[in-house]
Order: C-alpha cells, then sequence, then structure tokens
C-alpha cells in the first residue's frame, strides 16, 4: 500500500472519481474512506459493514460500483484469496508485490528490484513482453502467527 497519509489518498481517490463523473455522495464518501484507510485487503461485504458504521444509508450497489471505479483508475487492486472470493485493497500499478494474511487480510506492498529482475527474466526467457504485473503471496502475518 502507498505511505500517503489516508487523508491524502482519500482526497487524491475523490477528486479522480469526481473528475470520472462521479458524484462525491455521503455513501461514496464513506466506502472510499474504508478501503483508503485499511491495511487491509477487505471484501465487499466488509466494507458495507464498515461504511455502514458511519451512514446506515449505504448500499450494495454503491459498494461494488465504487471499488469497481476505484479498480479501473487503478488506484485498488483486487487481490483473489484462497476461497476464490475477491477482496479490494488501496495500491497503484507501482507496486509489485502484495503480501497478504489469510487470516486477518492484512496486506503489505513490497517494492523489489531483485524480485522485478527475475519476473522481467522469466518473461524474456518465454519471449513476453511486460505490460502488467502483479504478484500475491499469502503467508500469516506477524500478529496472526
Amino acid at each position: 500500500m502507498d505511505e500517503s497519509t489516508p487523508q491524502i489518498r482519500i482526497d487524491t481517490w475523490l477528486h479522480a472519481l469526481r473528475e470520472s463523473g462521479y458524484r462525491l455522495t455521503p455513501s461514496l464518501r464513506a466506502v472510499v474512506a474504508v478501503v483508503a484507510e485499511s491495511h487491509h485487503a477487505l471484501t465487499p461485504m466488509q466494507v458495507l459493514a464498515l461504511a455502514q458504521a458511519g451512514d446506515a444509508e449505504i448500499s450494495r450497489a454503491t459498494v461494488y460500483r465504487t471499488l469497481e471505479k476505484l479498480v479501473e483508475l487503478r488506484l485498488v487492486q483486487t487481490v483473489h484469496d484462497a476461497s476464490d472470493c475477491l477482496r479490494y485493497v488501496a495500491g497503484d500499478a507501482d507496486h509489485q508485490l502484495l503480501v497478504i494474511c489469510p487470516q486477518c487480510g492484512r496486506s503489505d506492498a513490497v517494492q523489489s528490484e531483485r524480485l522485478m529482475g527475475l519476473v522481467n527474466a522469466i518473461a524474456a526467457d518465454h519471449g513476453y513482453r511486460l505490460k502488467d504485473r502483479l504478484l500475491q503471496i499469502f503467508g500469516i502475518c506477524p500478529e496472526c502467527q
């Protein structure tokens, strides 16, 4: 996850959504805040429950539409967990690797030149030119061990 403060991230995301034609309703703002402030990969239902804690008027449709648009804008990344459930985590195209705890959902972004050298070499060995990348590794975080 990027290192900017949650409020800077929230403001950036809201600006991007407004530029994409979205109305910045209280419900949309609540969904953005939940994901932007979290250090965990959240399911849509977790986002809904956390956002409803502050605004009971939020619908599932608002959560799903907002998450979908944030992914499209490359502000949020999808995480595929072992049960094939989609989770969402703040992130951007510069993230090379997400390490995710399958027990609590904590996620940490890792930048590694050595890793990217290996990924580029593997792609080149097979004749691929990389367009995008996202590696996800699941492991038990220190708090859950």
